[in-house]
């Protein structure tokens, strides 16, 4: 009996950790010391782009659903060409495997490469956006594909 109410307690507490563990680690996470690089190495900081809306796509070039978000991505950065908005693909892959993503799509973002495990960010699944206002505070994240090019989530990007 013990040693069924020992373990019945040992996983409830490991389901209660797992449910806080994402939104603990988002809240605590300093979004401005990302390691990031550019595709060929250079190290990218989030600040270069203060004054603008900075829009952090979180993929991996395996990943359908990511595919299916860059399409709608893709769409909605045209739409929005001459605003304040940088859009920036970021991947935990090998650059090569990030390069060869690039050459074979017709994207025109700006993809980096993360030298974090995207898990202590509070990502634990993909595609996943973080929009950050011109000051350079997080002020959207969302989980999953969304068809960004619509008017209410064209909104969003454009902080309206």
């Amino acid at each position: 009996m013990y040693q069924q109410i020992t373990t019945w307690l040992v996983f409830a507490l490991l389901g209660v950790s797992l449910l806080a563990l994402p939104a603990c680690n988002r809240n605590s996470i300093n979004i401005q010391k990302l390691n990031l690089t550019d595709l060929e190495g250079n190290k990218v900081a989030l600040s270069n782009y203060k004054g603008k809306r900075v829009v952090l796509n979180f993929w991996a070039s395996w990943c359908g659903q990511c595919i299916m978000d860059k399409k709608w991505m893709d769409k909605a950065q045209k739409e929005l060409e001459g605003e304040d908005i940088v859009f920036l693909a970021v991947s935990e892959e090998d650059i090569p495997v990030i390069k060869r993503f690039k050459e074979r799509r017709n994207y025109d973002f700006t993809y980096l490469k993360i030298h974090q495990n995207i898990k202590t960010l509070g990502i634990f699944y993909i595609p996943h956006t973080f929009i950050l206002n011109k000051e350079g505070e997080l002020v959207f994240s969302h989980n999953g594909v969304l068809q960004w090019n619509q008017p209410d989530y064209l909104s969003i990007l454009k902080g309206e």
